[in-house]
Order: structure tokens, then C-alpha cells, then sequence
């Protein structure tokens, strides 16, 4: 299937590792020019390297999608190297130590950086990034939510939870006020992924592989293919929708206990 992405030019951040690394990867094999925006500078440096030395056309840049003057330096820089952005991954997230906390324990920084990496990150990158979109009648947003946020999470994850919960709000809205210009915003939700990020005991890992129905663990292409295919033409009439990708596992929470 041609999804269309020749030629494109897609942002993706928190691409140093994981599945924006996947979606990266995935987006350059399709022809896709690619900005790597993450924090940590260098190894986005090392997976554009690693683009490039297959022929494929990408640029890492710094950034911290929590503050809006990187956000816009990083869409500056980005136009300079590639051109006016076509699609925007909203992938970047924080994990440990910032959960783990019950509310009542809960420090002000663990909800605030939780909600200003995730949530905010969203909102001023498609903010930035929507306006050039407008102008081409054409582009495409995928943002990462989580099953998390469906479902409500567990103990200790409420600002991960709320934040996943809120992305998929900005999503819906956002879906609405740019379908006239041609603009689609969905949402993935991944289920429980082998990422750097999930670093789990064994036991851990046995419980979720218990409560994931397919009996395994995505691994980070998993959740790259669906967000690539959302990125792509073939996707023109899916706006406002969140896709589980979790091997079933939000139908757990379903299941009488």
C-alpha cells in the first residue's frame, strides 16, 4: 500500500529512543523527510545519523516541548532544514521518577512536569505547527495517548493518567477546529510496550503479560505502524478517533473480575 509519504516532512518528538524512534525510522523508509525533537540532543543525533546513512533525509534538534520559545525554535529550525511540516507526532512523555505517587503524597513538580511534558508539549506543538498546515490545506496529527488514560490508570499514576486523559480532549477539539483546512488529529493509545522507558521487574511483567488477552508485549513498531498509517493518505476521513493498540488489554478491564 503507498501511504502516500513521499516527499513529506514529519516531526516527531521525544524521537531519541522507543516508539518515537520506530515512528522515525518508519516514516524515513517511506520516504518521509524527519525531524528528530527530543531532549536529549545527542542520541536524536545518533538515530538521524543512523537515518541518513540509508539514504534517508533527516535532522535532529533539541527541544523541550514544555517551553514554548524550544517549541518554536525547534519549528524554526526544522523549516530551515526540511521545509514547512506536514506531519506532527506528539510523542514525547516522562516517566519515573515522576510516578509512583499516590495523590495525597504526590509532590506539585511530579503532576506539573507530568502534565507539561505531555499535555502542554501537545498543545504548543500543534499550536506552532497547525498554522503552516492551515496554509497547505493538508497535514496530520497523531498524539500519544494511553489506555491509562482511558481506563483511569492504577494507584500512582493519577498525573500520568489525567494527562493521557486530557490529550485525547485536546485531540477531539483540535480535530474539529482544523477538518475544514484539511488537517486530521487522532490519537493512539498504546497498551503496555517494550520501551526503554518500561523497565519492569519480572513479576511485573508476567502480571502484564496476564492482563494483555493477546499474551505478549507490544513491541515499539507495533504502536509505529499505527501512527504511521494515521500519518499517512490512506487515513483522510479518520479525524477526532483514539486507536487502542494493546493486545486487547483494555477488554480486561472489562471482564468480571
Amino acid at each position: 500500500m503507498d501511504l502516500g509519504l513521499q516527499g513529506k516532512v514529519a516531526l516527531v518528538t521525544g524521537a531519541s529512543q522507543g516508539i518515537g524512534r520506530a515512528v522515525a525510522e518508519l516514516f524515513g523508509q517511506e520516504g518521509a523527510c524527519v525531524a528528530l525533537a527530543d531532549i536529549r540532543r545527542e542520541a536524536a543525533e545518533q538515530a538521524a545519523e543512523g537515518m541518513r546513512s540509508k539514504g534517508q533525509r533527516a535532522v535532529a534538534l533539541d527541544c523541550d516541548v514544555s517551553r514554548s520559545d524550544s517549541v518554536a525554535k525547534a519549528h524554526s529550525q526544522t523549516i530551515a532544514a526540511l521545509g514547512e511540516i506536514d506531519i506532527l507526532v506528539n510523542n514525547a512523555g516522562v516517566g519515573p521518577p515522576y510516578l509512583g505517587k499516590r495523590i495525597v503524597e504526590m509532590p506539585e513538580e511530579h503532576w506539573d512536569v507530568m502534565l507539561g511534558v505531555h499535555l502542554k508539549g501537545a498543545f504548543l506543538w500543534i499550536r506552532q505547527a497547525a498554522p503552516g498546515m492551515i496554509r497547505k490545506r493538508w497535514g496530520r496529527i497523531v498524539n500519544l495517548a494511553s489506555i491509562h488514560g482511558i481506563s483511569g490508570g492504577r494507584p500512582g499514576i493519577a498525573n500520568y493518567a489525567a494527562a493521557k486523559a486530557g490529550i485525547e480532549g485536546l485531540t477531539r477539539t483540535a480535530s474539529l477546529e482544523l477538518a475544514a483546512s484539511g488537517i486530521t488529529v487522532n490519537c493512539v493509545a498504546p497498551g503496555f510496550t517494550r520501551t526503554p522507558m518500561l523497565a519492569v521487574k519480572p513479576e511485573m511483567e508476567e502480571m502484564m503479560l496476564r492482563q494483555t488477552p493477546r499474551g505478549a508485549l507490544a513491541e515499539s513498531f507495533d504502536i509505529a505502524q499505527a501512527i504511521v498509517y494515521l500519518s499517512s493518505t490512506q487515513a483522510a476521513h479518520i479525524t477526532g478517533e483514539t486507536l487502542r493498540v494493546d493486545g486487547g488489554r483494555f477488554s480486561y478491564f472489562l471482564e468480571p473480575k
